[in-house]
């Protein structure tokens, strides 16, 4: 049984890297000082924008199957049909 499958195909650049890239280092930052200061509203403030950095990938996941749908519908479409 398969759990994770990771795809080969070549994919195009990642418009969100560097927002998930800040993201992930400020829930990091918030995380570590939560825990150095053993004060628990810092590492819900972590866990709260670490949560966003997940959300935004599931965002950018449906839209890259959606784009990949109309592609798809696209080609099916027959010559006569499809637009120049």
């Amino acid at each position: 049984m398969v759990l994770f499958r990771a795809s080969r195909e070549r994919r195009g650049p990642d418009p969100h890297l560097d927002l998930k890239i800040a993201i992930f280092s400020i829930g990091a930052a918030l995380a570590i000082i939560g825990m150095a200061l053993d004060n628990q509203w810092f590492i819900y403030a972590a866990i709260g924008v670490l949560a966003v950095g997940v959300i935004l990938r599931l965002v950018a996941l449906r839209r890259e199957r959606e784009d990949e749908r109309e592609d798809e519908r696209a080609d099916d479409e027959p010559p006569s049909m499809q637009t120049p």
